[in-house]
């Protein structure tokens, strides 16, 4: 099975940044340390070295002829301790049981506040110091030291440090670590609630509360993306309850006409009423989904392209021409609409349906532009619409029940107002003297 490289997370991201920058700097400080470390242990043994070589030349005496002579003191065991005195290369004192440094010594005598270090069995630290007279060199005391303890010192120095460069580092991980993850955590939080609510409770939403500035913008964003994803489902569940409900009546109508096409015969004149009754069904059934497909888009995708109100409507009179009510179109203004003569044809024809359907004589259709809208008022002569209802006669199902007014405008007008707004408009039906009044306005070419 191959592998596949997944990125690190967002917190082990910071907490390795975090990491590799101070661990650097934990290093650099690790290296500085110890270097200083050195020097000052280096510094403290010369120091000793030289203390030690002008004390033992404290005790160097000259006779006459120039000789040299150790004066002897009752605390010069201190000072004879890896010190080698001597005038030009003869040994007028070394220490006990050091003859086998003798030659390392000689090898500085004659020379002037020098130091050498030798890495032998031992490393040892050299010294040189004169003995002047009269200005000149006379003689060269000698000392020397051995650096092992100097050097135990800077190894336990050195492996001191880097455990605790070591531990520090991987405190400041697990520190960095726990720390982003405490810190992004309430961002999972949101994002678990966020996508439950998605799921089980599209109405909730985060709100303002008490939380990290930083997080202010995240559950605004999420509450955007709640908002309309419960819109969108509020849009499907009317869709489908309008399908349903639309679609009832059509299908009813057919099934029975079929049943009655296949329990008896019938007459061809009456078959031929079935299947026009069926047409009709089919036909009902096309549009009513067409209009409904239009009401899912977009507004952009559904309102494409411009035309004449004018003719639309004269389309849609044609259509429902009865001899049981006359209509009449009067224009004034501007009447050219940014929407597509086939859309704007379906949005209408619930509209005039209804008025076709309730009124006792007459419809009139007044069609006037200003400057932003197309404005088209539908009046019919039939019961009219309650006060109360005005608003209720666009929900989906709705039947007025109040004596004398309006009988029910079914589904049709839902659908139309749907569409109206998706294509940039509105519809709304307002109180008038005689017969239903609706107002149709439309976004202006």
């Amino acid at each position: 099975m191959r592998l596949v490289d997944r990125p690190l997370s967002l917190r082990n991201r910071v907490a390795l940044t975090g990491v590799l920058v101070l661990g650097l700097g934990i290093i650099v400080l690790t290296l500085l340390v110890n270097v200083a470390v050195v020097t000052s242990l280096r510094g403290q043994a010369d120091d000793l070295l030289r203390a030690r070589a002008q004390a033992a030349a404290a005790t160097v005496n000259v006779d006459g002829s120039g000789q040299l002579s150790v004066q002897d003191s009752r605390n010069d065991s201190a000072i004879d301790v890896g010190t080698w005195i001597f005038q030009g290369q003869q040994i007028l004192e070394s220490p006990a049981g050091a003859s086998d440094l003798d030659a390392r010594a000689a090898a500085l005598a004659g020379q002037s506040k020098v130091f050498v270090q030798t890495d032998d069995d031992v490393a040892v630290r050299w010294y040189a110091e004169p003995v002047l007279i009269r200005g000149k060199q006379a003689g060269t005391v000698v000392t020397s030291i051995p650096l092992s303890p100097y050097q135990t010192t800077t190894r336990v120095m050195l492996g001191g440090t880097s455990a605790l460069a070591v531990l520090l580092i991987a405190a400041v991980w697990i520190a960095l670590r726990v720390g982003v993850g405490r810190a992004l955590q309430p961002v999972a939080d949101m994002t678990h609630q966020g996508a439950q609510w998605s799921v089980d409770d599209t109405h909730r939403r985060f709100g303002p509360g008490r939380r990290p500035e930083e997080l202010e913008d995240l559950a605004a964003t999420l509450d955007g993306l709640l908002e309309r994803l419960e819109s969108a489902l509020r849009s499907e569940e009317r869709l489908s309850a309008e399908i349903s409900h639309e679609l009832r009546t059509p299908i009813a109508r057919m099934q029975a006409e079929l049943e009655l096409l296949g329990q008896q015969p019938r007459s061809s004149e009456k078959v031929q009423q079935g299947l026009a009754v069926l047409e009709m069904s089919t036909s009902e059934m096309s549009q009513i989904l067409e209009i409904l497909m239009d009401t899912a888009r977009s507004p952009g995708d559904a309102a494409p392209g411009r035309c004449d109100v004018v003719p639309v409507v004269d389309d849609v009179l044609a259509d429902r021409a009865s001899d049981r009510v006359l209509s009449a179109v009067s224009v004034s203004g501007g009447t050219h609409a940014l929407v597509d003569p086939r859309v704007l044809e379906r949005a209408l024809a619930p509209i005039f349906d209804n008025a076709f359907r309730f009124a006792a004589s007459r419809i009139d259709v007044e069609i006037r532009g200003d400057a932003a809208s197309v404005v088209v008022d539908i009046r019919d002569d039939g019961p009219g619409i309650e006060p109360d209802d005005l608003e209720q006669i666009f929900s989906p199902g709705f039947s007025a029940s109040a004596p004398g007014g309006h009988p029910g405008a079914g589904l049709g007008l839902a659908l139309s107002r749907r569409l109206f707004v998706a294509l940039g408009g509105s519809v709304e039906a307002k109180r008038s003297e005689q017969g239903a009044l609706l107002v149709v306005s439309l976004p202006r070419a």
